[in-house]
């Protein structure tokens, strides 16, 4: 697990960077439900604030903690930037599950920088320790700084921002008007996007006004006011590019020590912010606050922990990868609020935070139009359509995940209102979006792809209105099956004999017209012209129908299986399986933004992991034990596929540049942001160690690779706990349960029992046949 960068605590809860200097920013996600900080292991990343609306601001654009000694003159960070100082003596980022820690010695003068989000408040909360190790006295200025991108991307928003520093709550202070629209555009409800920043030290100076503190040519790395004079320059801001920073002076004897609290938050009146230094610049609060929030993320994580020979992994999967997942059904993509993405986030997280993911989805449901259909997304108070035609299917999908954890069939009937306002049970909620997507269907009786499904850039496949999705159709069919059980659990039989009924029309028109022989056609355009197919000059095979004719059920006889030997023999490469087997090269205005991207980035031909965790889900309902284990190792952030590490080795990044990408062959796509980590939590816990929630209980069917002699997972279950071992004997994979003990006695079945308060030590022992 260790590298030439860093490596993991020995509890795995934190990620230790031992250089300024990574293959790039490894950001650390830090947040509460209504603000989200981004830190690297030099401070840089972004603040963002989130109303109840979904309206965002953009507070930080990067932060920084300059110190300036006032004899010598000089001026470094204490943010480790820039990462290539020399006089830098020792350096160590610490990334934890919920702060980073920046902790450096350089000029005899060491320093630590810490940042973290508090539980419910829109703020950063930083601290700043400065240690005199020299053996002269010090004066030492400490300057928290951060810009901002609250004035606008452009110089046209410039008219309405204004900032300055305000005596009665002590802290600069600055706003703009946020507008709408195009980049020319004038629109504006007259919402205000404020912020400020605020210490707990005197302030000496203060400026607020970026060409006050940088100068006309200077720049945060090299600014006049350091570099040129003593400090700030008490500048006031008026239509131009607002910057926060404050001034304090620190008198350090030899070993002399002195810490400074700041906050900076999106508030622009004086009574909030007093509000919030009154809260956290008194007394231990922001200690206690800081012990309050580790408290809640490592609650927030309990409930699932797992035990493979692969102690890694282990470190991996038991701390930061269920940090990420509670992260992205909290914050879906960041930027906007993703109806899929959160669907599926939700789903997912309840397999060890059932309560929470019951709350989250409850706010997605509320997004649901009457009709049935969903949005793509939802941001600044608005839906965003988008034309895309998949949202409704992934409701069914969630629904299930979340009735089998609670085993509480009432939850179908929970009323919740679409967003027009009319209100509907939990049931009906899901009945409207499969009338919505039976109705929606083309001239192969296949669902309709319109501007895109789950592929977002295959945007003109289906546009005007004919294209048809062979992958949304076998999605579909998962969801009436779906549909049909839970009604049938309901007492629901004509609903549950019509979802039967429309499943195999389905079945029928996948089995006649999506197959292309070998594998699973991926679409018909508007033209009716396959996509994915034998025929096609270039992306013959794409991954998802091969693996979703599989976790469907939608595949007829031995298809299944050929469709997965496609995948195998076509797509599955040393660092991953890309998403089409060869990329698409040059522009179609019949296929969209996908056949624009450059060859081997994400989903052209890329390895999107997303993808990858439906394959590894598909490889365990076929037993493929060993092809499973593999192709999840491939796609570690730390697996032996990754020659050179690219990203942060402590979350799962959303892709790997795939043939095609040149020298980034192998490089990690984005960080944090994916549902890559969702699904790569409920593979591993309900397909490979098999524990699978139904609504009689825990089901066990695991898909163990074969050199795992001995492993175990430990979860909590309608307020029961479980502690679940395997053994296996010999060197073939072993798919057949010999025997089960609950509690050192015999137990026959293969779903175990629950009972609220209740203890299970069970023991199971597979065999070969």
């Amino acid at each position: 697990m260790r590298t030439e960068y860093g490596g993991f605590s020995d509890d795995g809860r934190e990620y230790h960077i031992n250089t300024a200097r990574t293959p790039r920013p490894w950001l650390n996600y830090i947040w509460n439900d209504s603000f989200l900080c981004t830190i690297a292991q030099n401070g840089r990343g972004i603040g963002l604030y989130q109303d109840a609306d979904g309206f965002r601001t953009n507070l930080v654009a990067g932060r920084t903690a300059y110190l300036f000694d006032m004899e010598s003159r000089q001026f470094w960070t204490a943010n480790a930037e820039p990462v290539d100082d020399d006089s830098r003596d020792s350096y160590r980022c610490i990334h934890g599950l919920g702060y980073t820690i920046i902790e450096q010695t350089s000029r005899g003068i060491a320093s630590t920088f810490r940042v973290f989000v508090p539980r419910s408040e829109p703020c950063e909360l930083w601290s700043i320790t400065v240690v005199n190790q020299s053996a002269a006295r010090r004066t030492i200025s400490l300057l928290p700084a951060f810009a901002t991108a609250i004035e606008g991307s452009h110089e046209g928003t410039l008219p309405a921002a204004h900032a300055g520093y305000n005596e009665e709550c002590k802290a600069v202070v600055g706003s703009n008007v946020a507008r709408f629209g195009s980049w020319f555009s004038h629109e504006t409800t007259g919402r205000t996007e404020d912020g400020f920043l605020t210490m707990d030290a005197p302030t000496t100076g203060y400026d607020s006004r970026k060409r006050g503190f940088c100068g006309v040519y200077g720049s945060m790395r090299s600014p006049d006011a350091l570099t040129k004079g003593k400090g700030c320059t008490n500048s006031e801001c008026e239509y131009e590019k607002i910057l926060f920073v404050l001034q304090t002076t620190l008198e350090l004897e030899p070993g002399g020590r002195a810490t400074v609290h700041a906050i900076a938050g999106p508030y622009g009146e004086p009574r909030k912010i007093t509000a919030l230094r009154e809260r956290f610049f008194s007394g231990n609060a922001i200690e206690d606050e800081l012990e309050a929030v580790r408290r809640r993320n490592l609650q927030n994580i309990e409930g699932l922990t797992v035990h493979t020979p692969d102690p890694a992994f282990d470190k991996f999967f038991n701390n930061w990868l269920k940090h990420q997942l509670q992260f992205n059904s909290t914050w879906a993509r960041v930027y906007f609020n993703g109806f899929r993405d959160l669907c599926q986030d939700t789903a997912n997280l309840s397999i060890y935070a059932p309560t929470q993911a019951l709350e989250r989805f409850r706010g997605v449901l509320r997004r649901q139009y009457a009709s049935g259909f969903a949005p793509r997304a939802w941001c600044q108070g608005e839906l965003i359509d988008q034309d895309y035609s998949d949202s409704p299917v992934w409701i069914t999908e969630t629904v299930d995940s979340l009735v089998n954890e609670i085993g509480d069939l009432g939850f179908l009937d929970e009323q919740i209102p679409f967003h027009e306002g009319e209100t509907a049970t939990v049931y009906e909620h899901m009945r409207r979006s499969l009338e919505y997507l039976w109705h929606d269907r083309g001239r192969h009786g296949l669902s309709k792809m319109h501007s895109g499904d789950w592929n977002d850039v295959m945007n003109y496949v289906g546009a005007a209105g004919e294209g048809e999705s062979v992958w949304l159709s076998m999605a579909l069919y998962r969801a009436l099956r779906t549909f049909e059980r839970l009604s049938t659990q309901r007492g629901n039989t004509k609903e549950a004999e019509i979802a039967a009924e429309r499943a195999e029309v389905l079945a029928e028109a996948v089995d006649k017209h999506g197959w292309d022989g070998a594998w699973y056609l991926r679409a018909y355009t508007d033209k009716g012209v396959p996509v994915g197919g034998k025929g096609c000059d270039e992306a013959q095979c794409f991954l998802n129908p091969q693996c979703w004719a599989v976790l469907s059920g939608a595949a007829r006889g031995d298809k299944g299986e050929k469709a997965m030997t496609a995948v195998d023999t076509k797509l599955d490469i040393e660092i991953g399986v890309k998403t089409i087997d060869t990329p698409f090269t040059h522009f179609r205005q019949d296929i969209g933004f996908v056949s624009a991207i450059r060859p081997g980035e994400n989903v052209n031909a890329g390895i999107y992991i997303h993808a990858n965790m439906f394959k590894v889900a598909a490889d365990c309902m076929q037993k493929r034990n060993e092809t499973a284990w593999k192709a999840v190792e491939k796609l570690l952030p730390f697996g032996p596929a990754r020659q050179t590490i690219t990203g942060e080795p402590f979350v799962i990044p959303n892709a790997y540049f795939g043939p095609g990408a040149d020298y980034r062959y192998g490089e990690a796509g984005s960080g944090w942001i994916t549902g890559s980590a969702g699904w790569l939590a409920t593979v591993v816990a309900e397909y490979i160690l098999g524990l699978k929630p139904t609504l009689e209980g825990l089901r066990i069917d695991p898909c163990l690779p074969p050199h795992w002699k001995t492993c175990s997972i430990e979860r909590s279950f309608r307020g029961a706990s479980y502690s679940v071992s395997f053994e296996q004997p010999g060197d073939r994979p072993c798919n057949h349960i010999a025997s089960i003990t609950v509690n050192d006695e015999p137990f026959q079945g293969d779903t175990l029992p629950h009972e609220q308060g209740a203890a299970y030590k069970v023991r199971v022992v597979m065999t070969a046949g």
